[in-house]
């Protein structure tokens, strides 16, 4: 199970919109929390497929977006 997260973005790979973001922190329970009560959260866009992935900087804070294509890392 997980739980959804309440956060959307554009595609960094072809610029589409993406709202499906779950994460696994938590109670996962199917609810909707919002990003800065997780650590990490993704999503796979709709349209290219590509994994978005969101991880909260230990040091900073801030989250850190990493983009994967079937093809590997961007």
């Amino acid at each position: 199970m997980y739980d959804y997260v309440n956060y959307e973005c554009e595609c960094p790979t072809c610029h589409a919109k993406v709202d499906n973001f779950q994460t696994k922190d938590g109670d996962r329970v199917l609810r909707r929390v919002e990003p800065e009560d997780v650590e990490q959260f993704y999503a796979i866009c709709d349209q290219c497929k590509c994994w978005i992935e969101f991880n909260r900087d230990e040091k900073s804070g801030e989250y850190i977006m990493t983009v994967e294509s079937k093809g590997g890392m961007y």
